[in-house]
């Protein structure tokens, strides 16, 4: 199984952080984000289109937990791969 982890630090961010998700290959992408992320126009689609194979599963969070740390007002994103 292969994991990647992504993280974007603000909202005013998304573009950017999207831009750099393409995961295409990718057969689960995890959200993990502040409210915000989700109420943003366009961002369920920009996910979908990142990565298109992968089942997406998302929640809102009261903080997000990465590998540098906890953040609030982010968006925590772990795209796996399992090989099938």
């Amino acid at each position: 199984m292969k994991i990647i982890q992504r993280s974007i630090g603000k909202a005013s961010q998304l573009s950017a952080g999207l831009a750099a998700l393409q995961a295409p290959d990718a057969d689960l992408l995890l959200v993990f984000a502040a409210v915000e992320y989700f109420t943003a126009t366009g961002f369920v689609e920009a996910l979908r289109a990142a990565c298109p194979r992968a089942i997406l599963l998302g929640c809102t969070t009261a903080g997000e937990i990465t590998g540098d740390g906890v953040n609030d007002g982010s968006c925590a994103t772990d795209h796996r791969r399992t090989g099938r």
